[in-house]
């Protein structure tokens, strides 16, 4: 129980800074419903359980890996930030627009590989469980990587609601704002991405 309420805090604090992720679900949430939010925040939730579980596992093959793969992953980051960056730019602001159940899956997938792709999520993994320590026990990292998940979650539960409550007091030209500053914030990341990747 108590690797599961460290790891609920720590999934609360990685997932609660605002960044590129944080800005399209809020994009989504408005454009479409609570459940276009909730499974974008799903599959964050999801990714960053993963690398939580691979580090905690202390897997270092694995870890090896990923981290030689780093600059395949930011590159393959990027393309998909700029991509998105641009289905932001183009799309039309619409309030409450119906969206079919499939799409709710493509938003979680699609938030689970961005966040598998960002190379950042699993230094930051490597950085906190080498300073938490801990048991090397399979229960260990079972408990913390599900305290993990839930902790994020609730995070991405409370901004969806946050931004819910106040959907019936915004106007299109707000959601185009919000389209653009999205856009910009997630192309802005891409461009990083690919600058640090030819660094």
């Amino acid at each position: 129980m108590f690797y599961l309420i460290k790891g609920i805090i720590l999934g609360f604090a990685i997932a609660a800074p605002v960044g590129p992720m944080a800005m399209l679900c809020i994009n989504r949430t408005l454009s479409g419903k609570f459940r276009n939010g909730m499974f974008t925040g799903l599959g964050i939730a999801t990714a960053d359980m993963c690398y939580a579980a691979v580090a905690a596992y202390g897997l270092s093959a694995i870890l090896s890996f990923l981290i030689f793969i780093k600059p395949a992953l930011m590159g393959i980051g990027g393309i998909f930030l700029i991509y998105l960056a641009i289905k932001s730019f183009t799309k039309k602001a619409e309030l409450s627009q119906a969206k079919l159940a499939g799409e709710s899956h493509k938003e979680y997938l699609s938030a689970f590989l961005l966040t598998l792709t960002n190379p950042m999520t699993i230094l930051t993994f490597i950085a906190i469980f080498a300073g938490i320590g801990g048991e090397s026990s399979y229960l260990f990292a079972l408990f913390l990587a599900l305290g993990i998940f839930l902790g994020s979650t609730i995070w991405w539960v409370i901004l969806i609601l946050c931004v819910v409550s106040i959907k019936h007091m915004v106007g299109i030209k707000f959601l185009k704002w919000v389209n653009v500053g999205s856009g910009t914030i997630l192309l802005l990341f891409g461009l990083y991405a690919f600058v640090t990747l030819f660094r």
